[in-house]
This record gives C-alpha cells, structure tokens and sequence, in this order.
C-alpha cells in the first residue's frame, strides 16, 4: 500500500475490523499510540471510529525503552511515564485500540484495565499483514475447536521425530483465544492473528525441547532470529536447566538463564497457531518494517512455548523477562487426543 489510495484502503479496513469488534454508536474508543508507533495504523482506526459512530479520542503516549530485556520490563517503565489519569481514562471506555509501539502486553497495567470491562484491540502488524490476516469465521472456528481440546488438559505432549518431547500440565489454567478481534467486555486480542495459549502450571514441564533449523528465537514481539543448527533445551521442574547446540544457544542464554530474575527461565505459556494463510517466514518478509511476529505465531500446526512473564494469561511468574520460541514439525497430544500432528493441524 503507498500514497493517498492505501490510506484510503486502510482506513476501510480499520472500518470493517473495527466493526467486527462492536464499535459504532453509542461506544467509545481511545486509540492508543506513541512517537515510535506506525502512524497510519493510529491514525486509521481513529478514522474508522469516526466512521462508525463512536465516541471516539486519541492519545499519543511517550516512547520508553527497557533498561533490561523483555518486554515486561518496556511495560513497566511505559507505566511509570504515564499520566496519572491513563488508568482512569481507558476504565471509561469501551473499546482501548493499542497502536503503540511495544504494547501493554505482559503488564499488570493491561490486567487492570481488562479487569474494568475495557476490552483491548492490539493493532501493531504491516498493513499488508492487517490485509492478508483479516479475521476469518473458519480461523475463530479453529481456534474455539483448539481452544476446547487444550481446557483442563492435564497431561501436554509435546513430541518430534527431532528429538523433543515435553509434558505440561495446563489444569484449570484459562485457555486464551485470539481470531484477530473483541467483541465481549474485558477482552483482548490482536488484529491479524489466529491462535491458542495457556500458562501451564510453573513447575510442570518436565523433557527435552529440541529447536530445529528453521524455528524461531523470539528477541522481541516482532524480532525473531532463525535457528541455524540444532539447539537442545533440558526441562526440570518447570524451568531450563541446561542449553546445549549451535548459535542460537548463546540468544536463549543471554534472553533468560542469564535475566537477574530466575523466573525468566520458567515456562510462560504453550499453544498452536491456526490460520493456514499465516506466513512462517513472515520475519524476512517484514524485515526493517516492524512485523511478522502475528504471522509466524498463528501459522496453522505451528508451536509455541514460551518463558518468562505470563500473569497476562492466567499464570503465576511475574519476572520481568519473556521470549517465544517457536516450532515447525511438532505433534501435540492434549491428555491423548492429537490436536497437531507433525506441524499440521489435525481438528476439522
């Protein structure tokens, strides 16, 4: 997209997005962005909830960076720049449209502001990656079908003919959905993406995590590097006790085992994409425009399992690290029924 007719078509698609998510008259909107954000994503949705009727206002937020890695700590110091009335503002009304940068997401911030009724569209990808993405009712179907299967799931088996195999107990632990939209008060979700995940319980991963060339170390939401050799993760009690391998064996040691908190290296949270039109190699599709993270976490079969943070989803680790990794080729066994066979996904 590029010059007055793209804005034109993103200002339409912000509209039926926007639509999806109950907004039109008599609903408020505040769209959230700050000096390092994509404007026209911002600007867009301000637009579109015009379009529709709502009630609707902009907030510019200042740009903060984290001092240590991980987006919990982004978040953290976001809060302490904030205007003392922001919590207030976004308790007030229906819909919070975060166009910023690094997000509320993995803050206590976001949590309280859910908790007041506010649901929270995240709305951060490419518009090309907005375009192509755009909510499906066969990906919400998937995604509930998903979603139902991995419930209460006591015994999660990871496994692959590369070597891994991990158990997780995901017990009464809530199941998160995302279709790429919010309609229902106190919920989030982001716009281009199509998936499940869980914190299981802190100190029930027990196994061998095997990352393949091809998968992804998450450095960030949007940044990721791709493996280049096998890298071996052992997993006792819940946390990484040992890495072994290639390269990217130093990234996952520098991102969690070396963190000041030793929550860092405690699992997060686990799930599966669904969205068959999603791109695994969306990062170097992306490259330099800030995107591709929406892309490869909702790649239909495709895994994640994730460190760090998860208070977010239900969990119980508050240190201020997190990164994804993320899996091509694994199977998924939820207490014994197949829910991703070999990197494709099994539910119809």
């Amino acid at each position: 997209m590029a010059g007055r007719d793209a804005v034109t078509e993103l200002v339409v698609l912000a509209r039926d997005e926007l639509a999806l998510c109950g907004v039109g008259p008599g609903q408020s909107v505040l769209v959230c962005s700050n000096p390092d954000s994509q404007v026209p994503l911002g600007d867009a949705c301000l637009t579109a909830a015009q379009l529709l009727g709502s009630d609707c206002a902009a907030l510019v937020l200042p740009s903060v960076s984290a001092q240590q890695p991980g987006e919990g700590e982004v978040t953290r110091a976001r809060r302490a720049a904030l205007p003392a009335q922001f919590a207030r503002w976004t308790a007030q009304v229906d819909l919070l449209v975060d166009a910023t940068s690094k997000g509320l997401l993995h803050s206590t911030l976001q949590q309280e502001i859910l908790a007041a009724g506010t649901r929270i569209l995240r709305v951060r990808e490419p518009a090309d990656c907005l375009a192509r993405l755009f909510p499906l009712a066969s990906v919400r179907k998937a995604v509930e079908q998903s979603a139902a299967v991995l419930e209460g799931t006591e015994d999660l088996v990871l496994t692959s003919d590369r070597g891994t195999e991990v158990h997780l107990s995901i017990g009464d632990r809530p199941v998160s959905l995302q279709f790429g939209y919010t309609e229902q008060p106190g919920r989030w979700d982001q716009w281009g993406t199509g998936l499940i995940a869980a914190a299981p319980i802190e100190d029930s991963a027990e196994g061998t995590l095997v990352l393949w060339p091809g998968d992804i170390v998450f450095l960030s939401a949007t940044i990721g590097r791709y493996v280049t050799a096998p890298v071996t993760l052992s997993l006792r009690g819940g946390a990484i006790v040992a890495v072994e391998g290639g390269p990217e064996r130093q990234v996952v040691e520098d991102l969690l085992l070396r963190h000041a908190d030793p929550g860092a290296r405690h699992t997060a949270h686990v799930g599966w994409g669904c969205d068959p039109r999603a791109d695994w190699y969306a990062l170097e599709r992306y490259r330099g425009m800030g995107g591709g993270g929406a892309d490869v976490r909702s790649v239909a079969g495709g895994v994640v399992l994730a460190f760090g943070a998860n208070e977010d989803l239900g969990g119980a680790n508050r240190t201020t690290a997190h990164a994804d990794l993320a899996l091509q080729g694994v199977s998924v066994r939820a207490d014994g029924v197949e829910a991703v066979r070999a990197g494709v996904l099994t539910l119809s």
